[in-house]
């Protein structure tokens, strides 16, 4: 039987604007899910280098969920969405391939006209190989 590490990873911390303390400011929004993108990477790599097989990162790996709530400014959260497969998705994928494991992360997702919280598995070789809405 061959022995499978497994790993879940949880940040202390994510970065993020306060709306509902008047936060706006897309620059500085775009640099805080920057940060919060380099630091999954370096947990995932991490991970990688402990020798673990799967790795999963918890939702909203970027620190965008609460600007969803924010109705009465919509683009703070939208501006933010990309497809899946996507940059960020590339991005966990070199990390991926980089120490040969698994990896699960949650990701907000545009698809067409549609808004998901998605939840991706990359492969061992960075492949998308699946995702859940």
């Amino acid at each position: 039987m061959r022995e499978i590490r497994v790993s879940s990873v949880q940040p202390l911390r994510q970065p993020h604007l306060s709306p509902f303390q008047g936060e706006r400011d897309r620059e500085r929004a775009r640099q805080l899910v920057e940060e919060n993108v380099a630091m999954t990477c370096r947990l995932l790599s991490e991970a990688g280098s402990a020798g673990c097989d799967i790795v999963c990162y918890p939702e909203d790996m970027q620190g965008i969920a609460h600007y969803g709530y924010y109705l009465d400014d919509p683009e703070l959260l939208t501006g933010f969405l990309e497809t899946v497969p996507g940059p960020t998705t590339e991005r966990i994928a070199q990390v991926a391939r980089r120490h040969n494991m698994n990896v699960v992360f949650g990701i907000f997702e545009r698809d067409g006209e549609h808004i998901y919280n998605t939840a991706v598995l990359l492969g061992r070789n960075g492949e998308l190989l699946g995702k859940y809405h």
